[in-house]
């Protein structure tokens, strides 16, 4: 290389490394930002074919899977790796630009062509079906078959001038040329794919089968659309569809055989349809495919003689007879204001969905954007929320970013905007469990003074921060805000700080606000966290706070709260009473009686629900229950005095007369044997003749039915009443006798009937009754004489209950009559008393001695 050629090499490199890889896909130069993710990546192929391209232009391009494969002006063919480096010597086959070159499948072999009129085939590997062929026009193309490398295809290669010829090895290596297409201008592409080789044309695409040895479709173009000086690009996306690029148009062929299976074998009526076709508004330079999208290499048409604009990456959705842009990529290409559409090329490689770009002065790489591209272009457009996303989603897939540093960003961005809950909502998501950077990110949250919205947020379970950091939080809280600082206290287990200096510090600041409720609350829960129920209980009971209960039942500390139950009674009446009865071996009730005398309603309260629980312990205040039931809640107070046995009936009667509680005095009198006052009580003030009578039924007692009689002769609705009610207990005739004659008494008949009617049916009782005592009389009997006629069994060792001696013997001499009762006793007859032969002397307790 010369100093100029090492020279230029040395600038080109410099820029390429002031360039580096794409990290867009837009114009460098472009202040506007994309609307859109692009779809592809792109970066520029330096190393050795960056020198290269320094030197002399590229012409032509080829890519496999293996290599890369360069022509340029100089003739020369150039191998590279696909970053850029040579991988083998450079050959000179041709002394004019290359226009062509081609690659078999297995890569072993290489085509090219020139516009000297040479075409030459070598093997990168071996001199092995290597050729070289002189034409007396300049060469266009030239496509080696697929299968080149492989023994029996016959090593085929075609090539295009103003004619295709397919060159075939025969037998002892020699070639065999066979024209297969003339007559129809310069041929402009050829490409091979499976056994269809295509190719362009003045009059169009030709796709011919190499099996069936004809063209089977012409793919016919606009005149306008096909000037000479504009080429036209070929791509097979699979072996059996084409696509068509030529100016301003683009096609999509698919190849359609015969339903017919004896046709399809004979190849008769196999041809190419154009399924897709559209008109675009710029100059295809290449094409290819990319899963159902098609990517097309695309410059600008301009009318005059200035500068040519930069070339494009499209990637675009077919339609039936339109397309839809998906993205428009400008490339800055070294020296691209000198290059036209002809001078670019497009190649990739299908499986790998990578796309090589030539220009005569550049290489550019463009290739499917992943994961990492996706997350990279969402951070650099401030969309961390849905970047933090997508790495999630993505998993182990990602490998150039990781959660903690895309999450960092969106924190910082987050807190930038003070949206400071949602930033500490993150927290979890992002640190998981990594103490360090959460620590970090607390201080942070410190120094912003938004520590409310993180401390929600902290970690509390097995995996949590030192215990500085819960300290500090609850200190700023202290301060700050006390019901903070109360809800922190409540949520987090104490073993996240030290109890000891956080109460230090509480009483310290209630030094300086000796009433805040919120400090008590929380020193109270503090205090129980150190078992210092003592103290907690004095804070609750001061607060009148209704966590006292629960401190109480938690730690079970009725014994302490005995002594404190008006203090209770004042928080809350009716938990204190089930509190102070749920175990009264702990709170004795001559305590708590004593501390609830000054509050008579809760005493009350919780003497009823001590009688009810506990009646055993609540006998000796039972005259003390009168009392307050009588003042607070008299409908319990029948209740009590017919119950309760262990109350003063005077004491009780005194209550009931004074607060004048007649239904309870007419009971208590009644109880004491005053039951004639109790009457008159019941009749002259309630004036209530049904009361009466149950009264008197309650005690049977003949003068005092005389009473109510008398009270009620002079008053005929009474009578009737005592008509009606009187006949099962006394006789009706008692009151009949004592009506006045010609005393007018509503509802007599009925009355009347009333008491024939229950003379009758008691009559009919009585009759029954005797009946059935008859009946059970002679079933009792009989069952007696059955019982009597059964056999009792003796067995052999049995003895009688006087002597002792065997009731049964072997020897019949020796046999003697015996006695046995139902009861099992059995004696010898001779055993028994003669005063009672009958009766067992056992079951009746009577002495067994006799006469001997």
């Amino acid at each position: 290389m010369s100093e100029g050629a090492a020279a230029a090499a040395a600038a080109v490199l410099d820029d390429a490394d002031s360039i580096g890889e794409y990290s867009g896909s837009l114009d460098s130069d472009s202040s506007e930002e994309p609307a859109d993710e692009p779809h592809l990546k792109y970066e520029r192929m330096g190393s050795d074919l960056a020198l290269l391209l320094a030197a002399e232009p590229a012409t032509c391009l080829c890519v496999h899977p293996k290599l890369v494969l360069v022509g340029t002006g100089l003739g020369r063919v150039h191998v590279f790796d696909h970053l850029g480096n040579r991988v083998r010597p450079a050959r000179q086959p041709h002394t004019l630009c290359v226009n062509e070159i081609s690659a078999d499948e297995a890569g072993e072999h290489v085509a090219s062509c020139s516009d000297d009129g040479t075409v030459c085939v070598h093997g990168l590997y071996s001199r092995d079906n290597s050729h070289s062929l002189t034409f007396d026009a300049p060469v266009k193309t030239v496509v080696l078959d697929p299968q080149y490398s492989r023994p029996g295809t016959g090593r085929r290669f075609a090539v295009g001038d103003s004619r295709v010829v397919l060159h075939e090895k025969t037998f002892l290596t020699r070639l065999r040329a066979t024209t297969i297409h003339e007559g129809d201008g310069t041929v402009q592409a050829l490409s091979w794919r499976g056994p269809l080789l295509a190719w362009a044309s003045n009059g169009g695409v030709r796709v011919y089968h190499t099996e069936l040895k004809r063209v089977i479709s012409l793919i016919r173009c606009d005149v306008g659309e096909r000037p000479a000086n504009h080429r036209c690009h070929l791509f097979w996306r699979d072996p059996r569809r084409l696509l068509v690029g030529w100016r301003r148009c683009v096609q999509m062929a698919v190849v359609r055989e015969p339903r017919d299976a004896e046709a399809r074998a004979s190849g008769v009526g196999t041809h190419m349809e154009i399924t897709h076709i559209f008109r675009t508004e710029f100059l295809v330079c290449g094409l290819a495919g990319c899963g159902d999208e098609l990517v097309l290499l695309t410059q600008s048409e301009t009318g005059g003689s200035g500068p040519r604009p930069r070339p494009q990456v499209r990637v675009i959705r077919p339609l039936p007879e339109d397309y839809e842009e998906l993205s428009t990529d400008e490339l800055t290409v070294r020296g691209f204001q000198n290059f036209s559409s002809n001078q670019y090329r497009l190649d990739c490689l299908a499986d790998e969905g990578t796309f090589f770009v030539l220009a005569p002065s550049d290489v550019i790489v463009a290739r499917p954007r992943d994961t990492d591209d996706h997350i990279e272009w969402l951070l650099e457009h401030h969309r961390f929320e849905e970047a933090l996303r997508e790495l999630q989603a993505a998993g182990p897939a990602v490998r150039r970013h990781c959660l903690q540093d895309v999450g960092r960003k969106y924190l910082d961005s987050l807190l930038q905007e003070e949206q400071y809950e949602t930033a500490a909502s993150l927290c979890h998501t992002i640190f998981g469990r990594n103490r360090t950077l959460w620590e970090e990110e607390v201080y942070r949250f410190a120094a912003l003074r938004q520590l409310k919205a993180i401390s929600g947020y902290l970690p509390r379970g097995d995996f949590h921060l030192d215990s500085t950091v819960y300290e500090m939080v609850l200190y700023n809280f202290m301060r700050t805000d006390q019901a903070e600082f109360l809800r922190l206290v409540r949520e987090w287990s104490p073993s996240l700080y030290h109890c000891d200096a956080v109460v230090n510090a509480a009483l310290e600041q209630l030094l300086h606000d000796a009433d805040n409720p919120c400090l008590l609350q929380a020193l109270g829960l503090l205090y129980t966290h150190q078992c210092r129920h003592d103290k907690a209980l004095a804070i609750y009971l001061k607060l009148g706070h209704p966590g006292v209960f629960d401190l109480v039942t938690k730690h079970e500390l009725h014994a302490a709260v005995a002594d404190r139950a008006a203090a209770l009674a004042r928080v809350d009446e009716a938990r204190t009473v089930e509190l102070l009865t749920e175990r009264p071996e702990e709170s004795p009730p001559e305590r708590v009686v004593a501390e609830l005398t000054a509050l008579p309603a809760v005493l009350y309260r919780y003497l009823w629900r001590l009688y009810q629980r506990h009646r055993h312990l609540s006998g000796k205040y039972h005259d003390r229950l009168v009392e307050l039931s009588a003042e607070y809640e008299r409908g319990r107070l029948m209740e009590l005095l017919r119950a309760s046995g262990e109350y003063s009936l005077q004491r009780a009667l005194h209550v009931c007369q004074t607060r004048m509680l007649i239904p309870e005095t007419v009971y208590l009198l009644g109880r004491t044997g005053a039951t004639r006052e109790a009457l008159q009580l019941i009749m002259n003030q309630l004036a209530d003749i049904k009361q009466a009578i149950a009264f008197c039924k309650e005690h049977d007692d003949s003068d005092l039915w005389d009473d109510l009689i008398n009270y009620c002769l002079d008053q005929p609705v009474m009578v009737k009443e005592l008509l009606l009610n009187i006949g099962t207990h006394v006789d009706p005739r008692r009151l009949i006798r004592r009506i006045e004659d010609g005393l007018a008494i509503p509802g007599l008949r009925d009355a009347l009937v009333q008491i024939l009617h229950d003379y009758k049916v008691q009559v009919d009782l009585q009759d029954g009754c005797r009946r059935i005592l008859v009946s059970d009389r002679f079933q009792l009997h009989a069952r007696l004489q059955r019982c009597g006629a059964r056999a009792v069994p003796v067995g052999a060792a049995a003895a009688c209950c006087v002597c002792g001696g065997g009731l049964l013997h072997r020897d019949p001499a020796k046999a003697a009559d015996l006695v046995t009762f139902y009861c099992r006793h059995a004696f010898h007859r001779v055993c028994l008393p003669a005063a009672r032969p009958g009766a067992c002397i056992v079951c009746r307790n009577e002495p067994r001695g006799r006469l001997r």
